[in-house]
């Protein structure tokens, strides 16, 4: 930790990903890897694999950049929800494994998100525009957020990580930035619902864009994601974060529940507590 920063860390999120080609399987929240080795062919085969799933993601924005031209925005939330999956099933048919990257869990999640969506479309609980417009910031979420820490930072933290190796250019300064970068993880997904699904009024506050149903949906599937990645084990800040933690779980048991009474109710509880532990108020437990 004595050392300077090297510039490996600003290769390409290919090369980045290429740690994650591993003789065991780790998770993103909350999971354990149990430990490996970096396939000589590691690099090779987690480049094709990123290249070709941040392309199909980049495409498919792109395409639907065409769609929302003619007005289909469900051609364009379409685009978007197949080429999320289509970047993990190439995973799974290039035998490469990813399991270990942010980018891959995020994936994973992207596909929940979208799922989850298209059942409340299908209700008529969420209109096309809106689903459009949160998965689409979804996927920017994907590509600007999580790819840069898997670029500057958790590579080498995790490969250092797994082969019990100590990372030798990484200043104290870099770890700093490192979990500025991962805490900004968790808020960039809790401010993803904020976003997308809540508009403010001076009379009543926190107001559901749309059906409370689809608000409490997202809130239950974000807290629960940002509270999992600030406690996953792979990374040494779960003590240190231990407060936002414990709030984000107890909101996410209590959404579970519907704890909260009348829909008014439940979600200006929902929207204070986040905007606490995102660090918009003068709380101390805020990230």
């Amino acid at each position: 930790m004595k050392s300077k920063v090297s510039s490996p860390f600003k290769l390409s999120l290919c090369l980045i990903l290429a740690s994650s080609t591993l003789v065991g399987h780790g998770a993103w929240a909350g999971g354990t890897n149990t430990g490996g080795t970096l396939r000589p062919t590691a690099a090779v085969e987690i480049q094709s694999w990123c290249r070709s799933s941040v392309g199909i993601l980049e495409q498919a924005r792109a395409l639907s950049a065409i769609a929302l031209i003619r007005g289909d925005f469900d051609g364009a939330f379409e685009k978007l929800e197949a080429a999320i999956r289509r970047a993990l099933n190439r995973t799974e048919s290039e035998k490469v494994s990813a399991s270990i990257s942010l980018s891959h869990a995020a994936l994973i999640r992207g596909q929940e998100i979208s799922a989850a969506i298209g059942e409340l479309k299908q209700s008529g609980l969420i209109g096309s525009e809106s689903a459009f417009r949160a998965l689409d910031a979804y996927v920017d979420f994907l590509v600007s957020v999580v790819a840069r820490i898997d670029l500057d930072f958790s590579v080498s933290y995790r490969v250092n990580q797994i082969r019990g190796e100590s990372c030798s250019s990484c200043t104290d300064q870099w770890y700093q930035e490192f979990e500025k970068q991962y805490v900004r993880l968790a808020r960039a997904q809790l401010q993803w619902l904020r976003t997308n699904f809540v508009r403010y009024s001076r009379a009543t506050g926190a107001v559901p864009m749309g059906d409370t149903a689809v608000y409490l949906k997202f809130a239950e599937l974000m807290t629960k994601y940002a509270a999992d990645d600030l406690a996953n084990p792979e990374f040494p800040w779960a003590i240190k974060y231990s407060c936002q933690i414990d709030r984000l779980r107890e909101l996410n048991a209590n959404i579970v529940a519907r704890a909260f009474g009348d829909d008014r109710t439940s979600v200006n509880v929902i929207d204070s507590t986040i905007r606490s532990v995102v660090g918009e108020t003068s709380e101390s437990c805020g990230l």
